[in-house]
């Protein structure tokens, strides 16, 4: 449990906010615009989001040329909108799935995925009950500062579905003023993995 080793700082949670306020109006980088994947076909990844996921396609654009190659090659780019206007996309490019194979999955079942965050935990378990109806393979995650499912959709991307918990403000808010000494800490920790490893061999 990451919060066991957590001491949580006194400052009220009211001032944590403007200063994170604060910060947030001068990033640039505001929010998701879109998350791309590819796709084996348009029509199962549609029924996939908008049936099990509930986010409705906003968005179906048929291309006729490979914008990189200009070969005449046709493909489809889908985009699913989220409730704060950004969208999850797909390309269901066949030229490039015959060419790179069957399936479209990473190495492990972390490799590569999109976190989704949700209201609550009721949300998460009634997710949570969806995709172990549709007989999908389930990953129950209690992080700490937020409590998880993962799961791959038809494309062989993993999808976490994710809710905040009461400390998830203050946690951060601690992380990113320690953030120099915790990425110190992290320096040294590979550093002692490699000598460990190079040693080993």
């Amino acid at each position: 449990m990451t919060l066991a080793f957590w001491k949580p700082s006194e400052t009220p949670i009211e001032d944590l906010r403007v200063q994170l306020n604060a910060r947030r109006e001068q990033t640039p980088l505001q929010k998701l615009h879109h998350h791309v994947w590819r796709c084996r076909d348009a029509a199962t990844t549609r029924k996939f989001y908008e049936e099990l996921l509930e986010l409705p396609l906003v968005a179906a654009v048929v291309e006729m040329e490979d914008p990189y190659t200009k070969e005449p090659t046709p493909y489809v780019h889908l985009y699913f909108e989220l409730a704060d206007g950004s969208w999850l996309a797909f390309f269901d490019f066949p030229a490039h799935f015959e060419r790179t194979g069957e399936t479209y999955k990473n190495y492990d079942f972390w490799a590569h995925h999109i976190a989704i965050r949700v209201k609550d935990q009721a949300t998460v378990d009634r997710f949570k009950e969806k995709v172990e109806a549709a007989g999908l393979e389930l990953i129950v995650a209690d992080h700490g500062y937020c409590r998880s499912i993962y799961f791959h959709d038809p494309n062989g991307l993993c999808v976490e579905i994710t809710t905040n918990v009461p400390e998830t403000e203050r946690y951060f808010a601690d992380k990113e003023r320690d953030i120099n000494a915790d990425m110190d800490h992290w320096q040294k920790v590979k550093t002692d993995y490699l000598k460990t490893v190079a040693t080993s061999k």
